[in-house]
């Protein structure tokens, strides 16, 4: 069940991010800006009302909805076939993240990329059949709801590019951290079995946290977004691997 107060913070939110103001909505609305205020802090609101606002702020009720009541975590994986697929073409798969993942406008994949007709259709047409996407009539493309992803298949594919990204990410944010630019923190710990729990539950409420963020945040207006990488991990062992006797 999802709480009005929670749907309530969370339009606010949209609100401050688009830089939309009560009057502005009022104005849609046909009411006093104190209406709409009222109506903000209200402990119901009429779905006619909640469909409205969302029109205006150019929201998909659904994945308002969505985010709101389901914070879980999904786990992601590629069938077999879809593996083997970007496994033999690379750029397909660059081609799938960037429009499904990143939501970069197709257009702006096209001309960055290069990409003729006859190119940018043969993607589409495989990620179709791949059911990845919706191509419909009016060259309509329907993605995915978006959600939250914690990618755990260990396909070629999966296997290839979590350890190049990794590899990437590192070198990145080593270079970037010295302009201030990344995160980067390399550190050794002695601490107990208990206190090691600790950190790694620590780590997943963090991960949760900034995922459910970006869920909501993906709603607003792209302008608003930057892409960020994130790489947690945690490992027992030692930094010096020449053993002792």
């Amino acid at each position: 069940m999802i709480e009005t107060k929670d749907l309530m913070n969370h339009l606010k939110e949209i609100m401050k991010m688009k830089k939309i103001t009560y009057k502005e909505i009022a104005q849609h609305l046909g009411l006093s800006e104190s209406g709409v205020k009222k109506i903000m802090q209200a402990d119901d609101l009429s779905l006619s009302r909640l469909q409205e606002i969302t029109q205006y702020l150019e929201i998909n009720i659904v994945d308002l909805m969505a985010h709101i009541s389901d914070p879980k975590i999904l786990d992601g994986r590629f069938s077999p076939e879809i593996e083997q697929f970007f496994v033999k073409f690379p750029e397909a798969f660059d081609f799938y993240w960037k429009l499904v993942v990143e939501r970069t406008p197709l257009n702006k994949i096209q001309k960055a990329w290069n990409l003729n007709d006859a190119e940018l259709y043969r993607w589409l047409r495989e990620l179709d059949q791949l059911n990845l996407i919706q191509w419909q009539k009016g060259d309509n493309i329907k993605l995915p709801a978006r959600q939250m992803t914690r990618w755990v298949g260990r396909g070629p594919l999966t296997e290839k590019i979590q350890r190049q990204w990794a590899h990437d990410l590192v070198d990145d944010s080593y270079v970037q951290n010295t302009t201030g630019a990344s995160t980067y923190r390399l550190r050794y710990l002695k601490i107990s079995q208990r206190t090691k729990a600790e950190l790694q539950k620590a780590i997943e409420e963090l991960e949760l946290e900034f995922l459910q963020r970006s869920a909501r945040e993906q709603s607003l207006s792209d302008e608003e977004l930057i892409d960020v990488r994130l790489f947690l991990t945690e490992a027992a062992g030692s930094f010096v691997k020449r053993k002792l006797k």
